[in-house]
């Protein structure tokens, strides 16, 4: 992984796998669901599937609603208990003009798939208001009440039924609210300030100055109190001259504002708060906004063409245009049509760092379209999304309606991403491709402003309110600071590139990384005050956290009986249901954070520079071993400063040249970017050398098993296994079959299916060269024979590895078939079991039951059922 940045992984990949063109004439909506018609809304489904996070796109359901309703805002969903979820839209009757909420209640979720893909649903309730209604916003910390913005800045807390409101907030001012987004203040700059079950409203709205006609922006930060169900204002902030905005988004862990005039410039914020519950926020006016120009996307880059073109565009779809979103902890992601040429654009995601404002990533999103083709298009909007869950994906929807039809199309596109910490050498070595990018003559230093690269003072920008005195100060301090960091860098790397051999070479290498690391310690320890017999401790503490002599400690068991009313979870509880859920502990983190800041800050230039030098190659092509350092590459994938394409042709083909199996394997096991096509690559390569020397015959095993381990695309998989050839497939299932047979054998011996999955993760199993898990058996064999189906049919070597998986699996599939037929009633039984629980009078009537029936509990039944 290259550090300090944000890698896409394999999204143009992925495209022809999520396209969906539909018919429609509505806004793309989010959450998860999109609006294909006017009379009809389509829900799909997209996320991951646990434990491969493998991308899946499949459509769930169809609602119907009336044909006098006009769609005004996108579909929210709302997950409730029971298995059930509720839908909301703000819709407007096209009789009489009023504006209501429509709301759709789904109950069928645990159906078949296949049933549950055709299932259509009715069409739902209305709820009519006399207010406008701007928005409607659920809360992650309260899934019984929702949020109604008014377009008049009013805020209701209402019941999820739409039946009675909680709570109403009435604004001061006369206003007209443009922007509102809700976010949870546990992992945002405001962590210190609220509670974590408490929910913060933040909106962005417009109003006059008195008689004047000139609007000023307003950006109001709304408390929800959950436990209590009320609604206050808490801060009310002025941004001048952000009135009309095209786009604007917020980061809550930075404390960013961001957002796009029509002039096409992107400003950002800063929101400080100083700790504390009565602290309010500020505008930081000291450091200024952050300006970055965007004249090369559309429409601002319209120069040339009509005027009246270009004010229509602005008028109708500018604010849909472009679409911001916050990305990991310290990123921004923007995805818009930027001008390739006079006559071409270009559908563009790019990444941003957050920290130092510095152009981190930039990927083409399908091909290069005409301008005319473009403005011809009534409609033209970009949606950005990402999922809950850190370091996941990013969903990328477009949509535009074809001329002289009434189809409209829209594609949506779901890449991965991995964000690593931003360090400011990182930034440096980003910011001398921003100059080319904005496309500003290094030599204008007055409209441009001041930055500074490598190769010395470059304009990429401004900083808005900054006193001369101030920003000359803080860039001759970055001067001076990256300067030393930038010889020492240098006299290094003529060090190592002059080496003799590659001892010198391991030599110089390992002497500057200790430095660097010296000097992080040395950060830290002065960071958090900490003396030399203190900063050991702290070692020993974050070394012990989290494992023990190789068993995994929990932590002392202490309740939190005072924050709950005497009824509380452990940390023993607390870490079990966050390993549960896919989420690190808070011993993890620490351990993380504490990791994190002892890894040397090493640039992206020196990384690609001692690479380049271990991985040469004659002028014939072939790997040469000359400079090769084991411990160098070793170091760097210990540390997480390597990635796949790092290298020419990626790492796995290198070290495959060079033989070098022990660091293959530490590679598969640590690097995070490596493709499906690669590791098909390196089951290829084990065959060979297998069939070469009769020694190395477990090989293949250890192979199979690392690809296995490694979270995958199913289609990438599926695509990547066709290259596999006939007498290759009969090698690898004859492997997996041998497995599969193993396996069936420990679920027999030891008591079941999930015991015997659920004793080590599928990295632990790799790392000890043990049977990996049943289900992944299942999951590589199936996705293998789908890949290569007429090959099996057609191919006699390969009939006995199908009859010895029948065999296996005739008896599995009769148990399946009997506990299908149990599953309905047991899902009955306890879904009626847990709405009496619910209900408290039902409870009073259960504790008397109790003590009638002598003090006999009423079973909870939970099944899953394994398909083989």
């Amino acid at each position: 992984m290259k550090p300090g940045a944000v890698t896409i992984l394999s999204s143009h990949e992925v495209i022809e796998y999520v396209k969906a063109v539909e018919r429609w004439s509505s806004q793309p909506s989010i959450n998860n669901v999109v609006v294909t018609e006017e009379r009809e809304i389509r829900v799909y489904f997209i996320g991951l599937d646990s434990p491969n996070r493998s991308r899946t796109v499949k459509r769930l359901r169809s609602i119907q609603i009336s044909s006098d309703l006009r769609l005004c805002s996108p579909v929210k969903c709302l997950e409730l208990p029971l298995s059930a979820r509720n839908f909301y839209a703000i819709v407007e009757d096209t009789c009489n003009g009023r504006v209501g909420i429509w709301s759709c209640t789904d109950t069928e979720i645990q159906k078949e798939e296949n049933e549950s893909m055709n299932a259509t649903m009715p069409e739902g309730n209305i709820k009519k208001f006399d207010f406008p209604i701007f928005s409607v916003e659920i809360s992650p910390t309260r899934p019984y009440d929702l949020l109604l913005i008014n377009g008049d800045g009013g805020i209701s807390l209402i019941t999820n039924d739409l039946t009675r409101i909680r709570d109403e907030y009435n604004p001061p001012r006369s206003q007209t609210v443009r922007w509102c987004t809700l976010f949870s203040p546990k992992s945002s700059f405001l962590s210190s300030s609220f509670s974590s079950k408490d929910v913060i409203l933040l909106t962005l709205s417009s109003s006059k100055l008195g008689d004047n006609s000139h609007s000023v922006g307003w950006l109001d930060f709304y408390h929800i109190r959950c436990k209590k169900g009320a609604v206050d204002l808490w801060a009310s902030l002025q941004v001048e001259d952000e009135a009309n905005f095209i786009s604007c988004g917020f980061h809550p862990s930075l404390g960013q504002l961001s957002v796009i005039d029509q002039a096409g410039v992107w400003k950002i914020y800063r929101i400080h708060c100083y700790p504390g519950k009565n602290a309010t926020p500020y505008i930081d006016k000291a450091s200024g906004a952050i300006v970055l120009p965007l004249g090369g996307f559309l429409p601002f880059s319209l120069a040339n063409h009509q005027t009246t073109q270009k004010k229509s565009l602005l008028e109708k779809q500018a604010r849909d245009m472009i679409s911001i979103r916050p990305l990991g902890y310290s990123y921004w992601a923007l995805l818009g049509a930027r001008k390739v040429n006079d006559t071409d654009v270009e559908h563009v995601l790019t990444i941003w760092d957050g920290i130092y404002f510095t152009l981190q990533t930039e990927h083409i999103v399908g091909v290069s379209e005409r301008i005319k083709h473009v403005l011809a298009s009534e409609t033209l909007a970009y949606q950005l999304l990402s999922t809950p869950l850190e370091s996941s994906h990013l969903i990328l929807a477009t949509q535009r309606s074809t001329p002289n039809s009434e189809l409209m199309n829209i594609t949506i596109h779901s890449c991965q991403y991995v964000s690593e910490k931003m360090t400011m050498l990182h930034a440096v070595d980003r910011m001398k491709y921003m100059v080319k990018y904005f496309g500003i003559d290094p030599n204008d230093r007055i409209s441009g402003g001041q930055g500074f690269t490598r190769s010395g003072f470059d304009a990429v920008g401004h900083l808005d309110c900054t006193p001369p005195d101030f920003s000359q100060t803080i860039l001759q301090n970055y001067k001076t600071t990256l300067t030393q960091l930038e010889n020492l860098e240098s006299h290094t790397l003529n060090n190592m590139l002059s080496s003799l051999n590659p001892d010198e070479f391991t030599k110089y290498f390992m002497e500057y990384v200790d430095t660097k690391t010296r000097e992080a310690k040395q950060t830290f320890q002065i960071r958090y005050s900490l003396s030399e017999r203190d900063m050991k401790i702290y070692e020993e503490e974050m070394m012990e956290r989290v494992q023990v002599n190789g068993v995994k400690k929990r932590g002392v068991k202490r309740s939190n009986s005072d924050a709950n009313g005497g009824v509380g979870k452990g940390d023993e509880e607390e870490d079990e249901t966050m390993r549960n859920n896919g989420g690190k502990t808070d011993a993890k983190v620490s351990k993380n954070r504490f990791k994190a800041a002892m890894t040397p800050m090493l640039s992206h230039r020196f990384i690609l520079t001692t690479l380049s030098k271990c991985f040469t190659r004659s002028a014939e092509g072939k790997p040469r071993s000359d400079f090769f350092s084991a411990s160098v590459i070793k170091y760097l994938i210990e540390h997480n400063l390597l990635y796949d394409n790092a290298v020419d042709g990626g790492i796995i083909e290198a070290l495959v040249a060079l033989n070098n199996w022990h660091l293959l394997r530490l590679t598969v096991l640590s690097v995070r970017d490596i493709s499906e096509r690669s590791l098909i690559s390196l089951i290829k390569h084990a065959i060979a050398s297998s069939k070469k020397d009769h020694g190395k015959n477990l090989l293949l095993q250890r192979c199979l098993s690392l690809a296995l381990c490694k979270p995958r695309n199913k289609m990438l998989m599926r695509y990547s296994l066709q290259e596999l050839t006939v007498r290759e497939m009969v090698d690898v299932f004859k492997t997996l079959v041998k497995w599969f047979g193993m396996s069936m054998k420990n679920e027999e011996t030891k008591g079941g299916i999930l015991i015997a999955s659920n004793e080590q993760s599928m990295v632990e199993r790799a790392q000890k060269n043990s049977l990996p898990r049943l289900e992944h058996i299942l999951e590589f064999l199936s996705l293998l024979l789908d890949a290569h189906f007429t090959t099996v049919i057609l191919s006699p070597s390969l009939h006995p590895f199908l009859t010895s998986l029948n065999e296996y699996t005739s008896s599995e599939l009769s148990k399946c078939q009997l506990l299908q037929k149990l599953h309905g009633h047991l899902y009955d039984f306890h879904r009626k079991h847990v709405k009496r629980q619910k209900n408290k009078g039902e409870k009073k009537l259960a504790r008397k039951a109790f003590v009638h029936t002598g003090g006999i509990e009423i079973p909870s039944y939970s099944i899953e059922v394994f398909k083989l």
